[in-house]
């Protein structure tokens, strides 16, 4: 066997072995979040989406977003890899850029996050959901 041709071969084989391993990695997934119980179209939705329990402490998310809504039912979607991820949502009525909030930290206008009642204090762990495919997330905005 020619040296050249062995080494081009080994070459190319390093080559599409790393190509096909980056592919995998970045395989993304794409989330319709289907946000029910809009009840204005006035303002805008602040959309955030967490990957750890780190971030969403912090209050660093690892997606941001800024949607118009659409009164009753307001379609959201996004792409993102493999993982474990909490999806936040504020109604910004006002259209200030933040979510108001009054007594004790309390929100002051809509809001949502998946598997999330509004009876306990949100935590990564117990309301984040796994995305490995395609997926449909139903949430609904509510007011304390």
């Amino acid at each position: 066997m020619n040296k050249k041709f062995l080494i081009k071969t080994i070459i190319i084989s390093i080559l599409t072995l790393n190509f096909t391993q980056a592919f995998a990695q970045s395989k993304q997934n794409k989330v319709k979040v289907e946000l029910a119980n809009v009840t204005s179209d006035n303002g805008k939705l602040l959309v955030s989406v967490y990957n750890s329990e780190k971030c969403f402490n912090k209050k660093d998310p690892c997606y941001t977003t800024i949607i118009i809504p659409t009164k009753d039912k307001t379609e959201i979607e996004v792409e993102l890899p493999d993982g474990d991820y909490l999806f936040a949502i504020c109604h910004d009525i006002n259209n200030n850029g933040k979510l108001d909030e009054g007594m004790f930290g309390m929100p002051k206008e809509p809001v949502a996050m998946n598997n999330y009642n509004g009876k306990s204090i949100p935590k990564f762990s117990k309301l984040k959901v796994s995305i490995s495919n395609d997926s449909v997330l139903p949430m609904e905005l509510f007011s304390f």
